[in-house]
């Protein structure tokens, strides 16, 4: 006797032709969420442990918080030079040693991540109501990868690399 199927799975939307020609040229895409802020975050692994990643266009590098690269265990190396963020002092900024990264599945390789005091960033995602990031992905990556934001489909797409 035939097993009744109680539901379908909703087939997937057709992507618009401007996406479709991305994914035909071999972009890869990952999945963003937009938050309450406008933020957009998507997930992704530093050094094999998940993490939570905001993406910002406007950061140049891609940065971890360094509290919670310190308490993930990860060694830190002091560069000697000083970072900013909007709105706050120069900081302390450290190469995070081993941190291979990963996003929606894709490895990035060559890209260093660095470590910088995320508290005010923290604070203020919090007093919003947003669970903040590990991870905030800069436009070093971006670059390197040709990226494309689809704000519509909440996608990010990323060049193959060649």
């Amino acid at each position: 006797m035939p097993v009744p199927i109680l539901a379908q799975a909703p087939a997937a939307p057709a992507l618009p032709p401007h996406l479709k020609a991305l994914a035909a040229r071999g972009y890869r895409r990952i999945a963003l969420t937009l938050l309450s802020t406008g933020h957009l975050q998507l997930a992704g692994a530093v050094g094999g442990q998940p993490v939570r990643v905001l993406l910002d266009t406007g950061a140049a590098n891609t940065v971890a918080d360094r509290d919670w690269a310190l308490g993930a265990g990860f060694k830190l190396r002091p560069l000697g030079i000083k970072g900013a963020g909007a709105g706050s002092m120069a900081l302390d900024l450290a190469l995070v040693e081993g941190a291979e990264l990963s996003i929606g599945g894709t490895r990035l390789s060559g890209i260093p991540v660095l470590a910088i005091d995320l508290r005010e960033v923290r604070a203020a995602l919090k007093q919003q109501g947003v669970e903040p990031p590990q991870l905030v992905l800069g436009a070093d990556v971006l670059k390197a990868w040709g990226a494309v934001i689809d704000y519509r489909s909440a996608t990010l797409w990323l060049a193959p690399r060649r």
